[in-house]
């Protein structure tokens, strides 16, 4: 039997008052995806998507990515699969995000193999669908309105609202308004972007606990823990760190503040589902409260993180990422009644339609 990997790419597209606008990012214009498709004889057995537009997040430009993946896949029978923990064990000097996509991917190839969902093989329990919260971008005021209205016709009870954009007068204005939107029964929270300092950071989660906030969101620099020190004796609203969680290392730090920090799991930070099933183990063990989120990315890459989600059972989950995308090429993944959704079938539950998609290397 004759096994090909074939490694596309595509940039995908949010309607136009979808804007992803963060304090780290900027505007982005569009999703920059790679796609692994892995074929026997002409028949798909696995499945893996990266976004590589995420240098803001992970530092690894798009280049880097790219050349990663071809290394590994170089090296890689896929007649023969290895497990995924092989991977991070031969591969460790790789960026993450291209040992995310190999990871994915190969957990694809295992769970179809088996036959089952990719939730399950990872120990878990199908349940086809993730309550998630949904966020926020930067915009005007006419945007917001029409945003949190989305969301709640739709049934999301968690909000989660991007600041550090502009002034922070302009953030309680932002702030005050959703949260009259929503009303008092709803979940919000801030999301900084590691764009404020400790003593701004101090000032500002104090002014903002009259919206009553669930959590704030990464309000420093990623490597101030001193600064974080600071905060987290001076105040009792919940920190969670995002930037801040890039390692297995990084989440024994937050396991420290024994639950004061929570920690926000990325497949794409960590390098995939095995460090991520990793750092649920370790703060689940000491009871610290996490969430199992994405970057904004289409559907293959959301279904990987919403099957990890219902492995690691998480207490709180961030996947809207590929709701609302016009272009998406994958399909398998919806949103209803405030929840991220996957098709019930073996591994991912996902199907690529790789027609109009722009073909980078093939390996065989």
């Amino acid at each position: 039997m004759s096994h090909t990997a074939s490694l596309f790419a595509a940039s995908l597209h949010y309607p136009p008052d979808l804007v992803l606008h963060t304090a780290a990012s900027g505007a982005i214009a569009g999703l920059d995806e790679l796609y692994l498709l892995i074929e026997r004889d002409g028949e798909t057995v696995g499945l893996g998507e990266v976004r590589e537009n995420v240098e803001y997040l992970t530092g690894v430009p798009p280049a880097r990515i790219r050349a990663d993946v071809a290394a590994m896949l170089e090296c890689i029978d896929w007649s023969v699969p290895p497990p995924p923990e092989e991977i991070h064990a031969r591969f460790p000097d790789t960026c993450t995000p291209a040992r995310c996509l190999i990871d994915c991917t190969l957990h694809d190839v295992h769970a179809r193999r088996a036959g089952i969902p990719l939730g399950e093989y990872l120990g878990g329990r199908f349940t086809g669908r993730i309550a998630s919260n949904h966020c926020i971008s930067w915009g005007d005021d006419a945007t917001l309105e029409r945003l949190a209205k989305r969301c709640v016709d739709r049934g999301f009870e968690k909000l989660k609202l991007r600041v550090g954009v502009a002034s922070f007068d302009r953030d309680l204005e932002r702030l005050a308004k959703l949260r009259a939107l929503i009303g008092s029964g709803r979940s919000l929270a801030v999301d900084a972007n590691a764009r404020w300092t400790a003593g701004e950071a101090g000032e500002r989660m104090q002014a903002m606990r009259v919206f009553n906030l669930d959590h704030v969101e990464q309000p420093l620099a990623r490597d101030d823990w001193k600064g974080l020190d600071m905060l987290v004796e001076e105040l009792d609203t919940p920190i969670m760190l995002d930037e801040g969680v890039d390692s297995l290392a990084a989440v024994d730090r937050v396991i420290g503040y024994r639950g004061r920090v929570w920690a926000h799991l990325k497949l794409v930070k960590l390098g995939g589902i095995v460090p991520v099933l990793e750092a649920a183990r370790r703060l689940r063990a000491h009871g610290v409260p996490f969430m199992l989120g994405q970057m904004n990315e289409g559907s293959a890459a959301t279904a990987a993180a919403i099957h990890t989600a219902m492995a690691v059972r998480a207490p709180m989950a961030e996947l809207y990422g590929a709701d609302g995308l016009r272009d998406d090429p994958v399909t398998g993944v919806w949103y209803e009644r405030g929840g991220a959704c996957v098709k019930q079938g073996a591994g991912l539950g996902t199907a690529l339609d790789p027609r109009g998609l722009r073909l980078i290397a093939r390996f065989r």
